[in-house]
Formats: structure tokens, sequence, C-alpha cells
């Protein structure tokens, strides 16, 4: 079955065609002054633990949240979380029972991964601290402590200086992982994370905007030290060279460069029209130990035009997207390595309704 077919169904039935829901927003809020703390089911926005998009429904998580704002430009969050509703789910389920909805893929000696539904955690520990630094400079920190999974750290600078008519801007990112405890079990083939694992991984952005124009030149390295993980049940990373419908995490030793371009149109409020283009040099197919999912090197090509109606059809966002996905890596004429991985197109049309 296709990856991307199934994501629009209950990825734990696919095969079932009722609609289904969940209950997802329930919980009490406390206010004081400019802060809040907030417990129960709730909608979170954040690098790396975020809703992703909205096939099916998007994540929630269950628990503690604080975001405290007391101090000018500076803002600091911390939570502890114990469950997940996964998009292109029904259910709730607990941090460690949320991981291996999505394909697991192979462990570090290419045998099947085998740690869905065998990891012991007790949640989710969420740090996160940014701070705006002048008009136009803005720092960021966060850490996720998965418990007896990973620690997973990331750091994020971005500014920006007016350039002739437009704005210049740039970003630079880095991430930090390492295993905690036995990984999620003690028998390393239904381990999440494997013992001793670590990872680095670098992201930046030389961007320009001028008008109704934007465009930007985006860089990600993920060193060889080893694979960069976190939940894909959980959100998408924040890397700068992501593009819809693929993902960066799962692998080590990656090289990643693209070029992202977007327009708006004043004589038409809220339509835009996006072009994003990447290559992504992976390690081989055959190199388990740095690549998770058995992807080949990769040519990636995204078309975007995107509107939200107004007027009695408020809330309504439409979307039109093409992807065309190219190899650039050996595939040993191995259709594994092949089918829903590379050398297809794809046309998407999306409709989304808020309220």
């Amino acid at each position: 079955m296709s990856r991307f077919e199934a994501g629009l169904f209950d990825v734990t039935d696919p095969g079932r065609r009722q609609l289904t829901g969940r209950p997802e927003e329930l919980f009490v809020r406390y206010r004081w002054r400019h802060s809040t703390a907030t417990f129960g089911r709730q909608l979170l926005v954040m690098p790396l633990l975020n809703p992703q998009d909205g096939r099916l429904s998007p994540n929630y998580a269950q628990g503690l949240w604080l975001e405290i704002n007391e101090l000018k430009s500076t803002a600091l969050t911390a939570g502890w979380l114990t469950k997940i509703a996964t998009r292109s789910t029904s259910d709730w389920a607990s941090a460690a029972s949320s991981i291996g909805l999505y394909p697991t893929g192979v462990d570090e000696t290419g045998q099947r991964a085998g740690y869905a539904g065998h990891l012991s955690s007790r949640g989710l520990g969420i740090v996160g601290l940014s701070r705006q630094v002048g008009p136009r400079t803005r720092l960021q920190a966060w850490n996720y402590y998965a418990d007896n999974l990973f620690n997973s750290s990331f750091a994020e600078a971005t500014t920006g200086r007016a350039v002739g008519a437009g704005q210049l801007s740039l970003g630079a990112q880095y991430h930090y992982q390492r295993t905690v405890g036995n990984g999620g079990n003690a028998d390393p083939r239904r381990a999440y994370s494997s013992p001793g694992r670590q990872a680095h991984a670098l992201s930046a952005r030389l961007g320009y905007q001028r008008g109704p124009w934007s465009l930007s030149a985006n860089y990600s390295r993920i060193t060889r030290t080893g694979r960069f993980l976190f939940p894909r049940e959980w959100g998408r990373e924040a890397f700068y060279t992501f593009l819809p419908r693929e993902r960066e995490e799962g692998y080590g030793g990656l090289d990643a460069a693209a070029l992202l371009a977007g327009r708006t149109f004043a004589q038409v409020p809220g339509l835009k029209a996006e072009v994003g283009y990447g290559h992504y040099y992976l390690p081989d197919v055959r190199e388990v130990a740095l690549n998770k999912y058995g992807m080949p090197s990769y040519r990636q090509l995204n078309s975007s035009l995107s509107y939200p109606f107004a007027g009695w059809a408020r809330g309504l966002r439409g979307q039109l997207l093409y992807v065309y996905k190219g190899a650039l890596g050996k595939t040993y004429g191995d259709d594994r390595y092949i089918v829903n991985k590379v050398d297809f197109h794809q046309l998407n049309f999306i409709l989304n309704y808020d309220f």
C-alpha cells in the first residue's frame, strides 16, 4: 500500500472506511498576568513536536503545559506530556505506545525494527526558551526529554536586515541527540534508540524578501555519528530543507540543499504560490546503520498553490500540491528502494475547514 494513501485514513486500520472521531481539545487553564498553565488535551506547536498537517486530524498531546511571559521579550515554556493523539489515527495512546504507528524501518543491523508496542517510558518532558533581541533577531532553544528513550536538544538563531527595497534574512540551527536509559527496551532488537547513539545536525538558511516575492537557499547536514531520530508520530523536523511529503528523520551522514521560492498576489488576497527544489544525499540504502528507511539519495520538486476562502466560505482553505521525486542514489534494481520512495509524480488536492 502507498504510505501516502494510508495517511488519508486511520494508519492503524487502513481498510476501515467509516468516518471516525476522537475527543481532542479538553482542558482546564489558569491565567496569571501574562502567563498560563494548561492541563488536559491540547494542540501544541513547536519545533519537532507539532500538529504536522491535517490529514484526518492533526497531532494533539495530553499533559501539563506552562507558558511564562513575565520577562520582557522572553518566553519560557515547559511541560510534561503523557499521551499523544497521532495524526491519521483515531485513538489516544501513551507516549511510548504512540511510537511505531507509522512505518518503523530497520534497526542498525538491518533487521526489521521491532520496537512498536514494546517500549517503556513515563512520558515526554519539554523545556523551551525564546528571546527577541532587537527588532530583527530571535533566539530559541528547546530540550525534549523522552524518559528511557532519548534526549533531543535544538537551538536556533534568526536575524535580518534591510537591503535595498527588500529584507535579507539569516537562520542557523543545531540539533544534538543521545539515547536515554536503554532506549525503550532492554532488548536491543526492540529499542527505539540504540544504547550509546549520538546524533548532530546543522541547518542554515539565507533568504531574501522583496514585495510579494520571497527566495531562500537552504542547507542541512546530519553527521555520521548516528541516525537523527524523532518519532514521526509526534511531528515533523524543523530543518530548513524540509519539503512536504518527505522527511530527513531516520538518517545519518545526510547532506541536503534546497531552493524555496514564494509569491503572494495583491489582486487576490491570500492566494500564494510556492516552489521548492532540493537534492538530498543519503548513505547508500545498504548502509543500514545510517539509513533507517532504505531511502536512496533523491531530488524533489514541489509546486503549490494555496488559497483561504473568504465571505460565506470563511474557514475553508484549499491547496493544490504537485510533487516529483527522482532517484539520485543506487537502488540495485530492488523495488523496496523504489516503490513509493522515488521516481514518481504525485498530485494532491486538499481542502481543510477550520472552525
